[in-house]
């Protein structure tokens, strides 16, 4: 399971997390879900090979939730706190 998020850079129009690299070494993605505060549910927003993502934001001041989680060849694991 992946740790806790770090929030690395925060801009106007963008939000950029990271986290520690899962192990084993047969890690081959994370996915990513982004949820805004006026959002219900959580969205998949793609899969990334790196332990970062970068979100870009239309609108100021709006709050987003996001969590990560591994995926290697047995398929996704467990979420990442939120």
């Amino acid at each position: 399971m992946i740790g806790k998020l770090t929030l690395k850079e925060k801009t106007d129009d963008q939000i950029t997390v990271s986290w520690a690299k899962v192990g084993p070494s047969s890690t081959t993605s994370y996915q990513v879900f982004v949820k805004g505060d006026s959002d219900k549910d959580f969205e998949n927003n793609g899969e990334v090979k790196k332990n970062s993502f970068s979100l870009k934001t239309t609108l100021g001041g709006r709050k987003y939730e996001i969590k990560v989680r591994a995926v290697n060849t047995c398929g996704p694991g467990l979420y990442s706190p939120v």
